[in-house]
């Protein structure tokens, strides 16, 4: 294999590498989100205080996180054991990964398993963020909160994010 196609396949597999941590990113946050929102918030608060303990729980490890929320019994047991693996996946790849998969530059098979696990990774990601969005939004309409609203302010977050002109490297 010639140095080009060696950087040719560096390049697919940090940028699979990066699209993995980005979605994990993605899970960690609306883990603290459901968190806080299902075990710490209370009903009548203030969005101060809320942010508050939004501040606080982003303190913790991800692995912390999903250790509160075991403990506190918030989530189907699947969902739990999916966010325990998620952490043990999480773990191996910013730790671990680069030394177990230095081969996958070179060699073809392992090239194919390293993005195999990485997709699996995003599959496991992706599923758990669409399942802890719905319990979220399901127990807030319990709490009586009206779709509309959850809708609304969903929309208003969003925009906000995207409207956001931080820039990538401030940290915040």
């Amino acid at each position: 294999m010639s140095r080009f196609e060696d950087a040719e396949r560096l390049n697919g597999l940090a940028a699979a590498v990066g699209n993995a941590i980005w979605r994990l990113q993605e899970v960690e946050g609306i883990a603290v989100t459901t968190l806080v929102l299902l075990s710490e918030a209370e009903q009548g608060m203030g969005k101060e205080a809320g942010e508050e303990l939004m501040k606080n729980a982003r303190r913790k490890t991800f692995g912390q996180i999903v250790k509160r929320l075991e403990k506190r019994r918030i989530l189907p047991d699947d969902l739990q054991a999916a966010l325990s693996t998620v952490v043990a996946d999480r773990n191996w790849l910013v730790h671990r990964s680069l030394d177990s998969s230095r081969s996958a530059i070179r060699h073809d098979p392992d090239c194919a398993a390293l993005h195999l696990r990485l997709g699996e990774i995003q599959q496991l990601a992706t599923a758990i963020i669409h399942a802890l969005g719905a319990v979220v939004i399901e127990k807030m309409k319990e709490a009586g909160i009206s779709e509309g609203a959850i809708e609304a302010e969903t929309q208003r977050t969003l925009t906000g994010w995207h409207s956001s002109k931080r820039s990538p490297t401030s940290g915040s």
